[in-house]
């Protein structure tokens, strides 16, 4: 079912809004980037918030005032319409963008509510050119894209609708960070740092851990492999930051493609150790079933004195070791060997299963809220389809 569209006006964007795209200030000038206070968006800036007021970069008024950099008010909403197309925010503090972003301002007499906008745009579908990184799309194919704007009574109420669910599904996110800054705290207040390990716990390398093994690639040529669903094979896009257990393969292997050893059982930590972004290395999960993980992935089978639980937060808390001591170059690379030497504290049996248990109440708490935010973000799809499709 489609809400009635009668009375909404039909024009292109270009006839509702002028826009204005941003600009980038040399990098070669250092001196046009130093002490800044006005913040310079790109799209990276350009997150899950419906709302932006900060960024990594900031410009200072010199450099926008000589580059005659546009200055975007609050309240305007800006659409990324580069490699990432169709990101949307609206402006909370006077700010800057880059030339892959556009800023919309309604045209005189144009009513518009910047929340409704900024929801209709996400909504919009996009025939890009494939340019050198990516698709990307223009100010023209912008302007003239068709669009579809109610009378602002009307766009008031639906934004009022879509942005009591966004309240919602904020909500439920704020909950789960809340919970993963409360493990993260009941470790540190239970253990101390793992790197600089001020409670004296005795250390062991990773080796001693249990069985260390290193993912694998089966020949594409070999179609037998592939043409099976024994078994998930398990990718690095698959270990999410924050979140315990890998999500589903997008494919899956033969036993035989497998291989033997290549196999880890429930209660496995994959840990990614080769990645373009140094930044990855040693994100890691805990494994819920048995599968299998491709060669940028090592896996630590635990031994019976060491909690697969604990050891998961162990490593997760000891991320940045293991990013000092991978090898950088094209991809970085933290290779079987560099992790079986590490050292890291390992407190007594005892204690590691107590801080489990309670890692494991946190973690269904955490379920449950995933389950309802997922409700919440499909409702959300939902009613985006039923106003804008």
């Amino acid at each position: 079912m489609r809400i009635e569209r009668s009375n909404w006006e039909q024009r292109t964007l270009g006839e509702f809004f002028d826009l204005q795209m941003g600009k980038t200030p040399s990098r070669k000038d250092l001196s046009l980037w130093e002490d800044g206070d006005t913040p310079w968006v790109s799209i990276s800036d350009m997150k899950e918030s419906r709302y932006i007021s900060d960024t990594k970069e900031h410009l200072p008024y010199q450099t926008i005032a000589e580059c005659r950099i546009p200055i975007i008010p609050v309240g305007t909403v800006i659409m990324s319409f580069k490699l990432t197309i169709g990101k949307t925010c609206i402006v909370s503090k006077p700010l800057t963008t880059n030339e892959a972003i556009m800023a919309f301002y309604p045209k005189k007499g144009i009513e518009v509510n910047s929340s409704f906008l900024a929801y209709a745009l996400s909504a919009l579908k996009w025939k890009g050119n494939r340019a050198v990184k990516g698709v990307t799309i223009n100010k023209k194919t912008i302007s003239e894209k068709n669009f579809s704007l109610p009378p602002i009574g009307l766009q008031d109420n639906i934004a009022a609708e879509l942005d009591a669910i966004q309240e919602v599904i904020d909500g439920y996110k704020d909950q789960i960070a809340d919970l993963d800054a409360l493990a993260q705290s009941i470790f540190l207040e239970t253990f101390g740092d793992p790197i600089s390990n001020p409670k004296g716990w005795k250390t062991e390398l990773i080796s001693k851990f249990g069985r260390i093994v290193t993912g694998n690639t089966p020949s594409r040529a070999i179609s037998d492999y592939y043409n099976s669903q024994d078994i998930e094979w398990i990718k690095t896009d698959n270990i999410v930051k924050d979140l315990l257990t890998p999500t589903t393969a997008y494919e899956y292997l033969s036993f035989e493609g497998a291989k033997k050893g290549r196999i880890v059982k429930s209660g496995s930590i994959l840990i990614c150790c080769i990645a373009g972004s140094l930044q990855s290395i040693g994100r890691c999960c805990l494994t819920d079933r048995s599968l299998a993980f491709n060669q940028q992935i090592n896996a630590i089978e635990c031994d019976v004195n060491h909690i697969p639980l604990f050891v998961y937060c162990l490593i997760k808390a000891s991320q940045q070791l293991l990013i000092d001591t991978a090898s950088t170059g094209m991809k970085h690379i933290l290779s079987k060997s560099d992790l079986s030497s590490i050292c890291l504290p390992v407190p007594p049996l005892e204690l590691q299963q107590q801080f489990a248990n309670k890692i494991a109440s946190i973690e269904q708490q955490k379920d449950l809220l995933r389950q309802q935010l997922a409700d919440a973000e499909m409702l959300m799809a939902e009613r985006m389809q039923y106003y804008f499709s």
